[in-house]
C-alpha cells in the first residue's frame, strides 16, 4: 500500500517550460497546488489513480498551453483527472480548451450535467 504524499512545492511552479507531467499513480493526496498554475507551456497533464480532492482548483485555468476557471487552458490537449476523488460540477468553461483531444475525469465524485457547450471541443476525440 502506497503512502498519500501531499501535492505541493513551492518551486513546482519555477518549471516554467515543463511539457509533460506525469503523476498518475504516485500515492497523491489532497488538492492540485496553486503553483500548478505557473506551468504554462504544459500541454499534458496525469494525475490519475491517486487521492486528489476537492473541486477542480482555479489554478488550472492558468495552464494555457494546456486544454471560467478551465478557459486559460487553450492549449492543453490532455487532461488525465480520473480515478480521484474530485467533486463539484464540471466546469462550463471547460469548452474554452480548443486544443483539448483527452478529457478523463472518470470514476470521481463529480455531479451535475455535461457542459451544454461540449460540442465546441472539436478536437476532442
Amino acid at each position: 500500500m502506497k503512502a498519500k504524499a501531499t501535492f505541493s512545492h513551492p518551486d513546482l511552479g519555477n518549471l516554467s517550460f515543463l511539457s509533460f507531467l506525469n503523476l498518475a499513480n504516485t500515492g497523491l493526496a489532497g488538492s492540485i497546488p496553486a503553483e500548478l498554475g505557473m506551468l504554462h507551456w504544459l500541454k499534458v497533464l496525469h494525475l490519475s489513480l491517486n487521492g486528489l480532492t476537492c473541486p477542480l482548483p482555479t489554478a488550472i485555468g492558468n495552464l494555457t498551453r494546456l486544454p471560467s476557471t478551465l478557459s486559460n487552458l487553450s492549449h492543453l490537449e490532455t487532461l488525465n483527472l480520473f480515478n480521484n476523488l474530485f467533486t463539484g460540477d464540471i466546469p462550463n468553461s471547460i469548452t474554452m480548451m480548443q486544443d483539448l483531444i483527452l478529457l478523463s475525469v472518470d470514476n470521481n465524485d463529480l455531479s451535475g450535467p455535461i457542459p451544454t457547450n461540449i460540442d465546441m471541443l472539436r478536437s476532442l476525440q
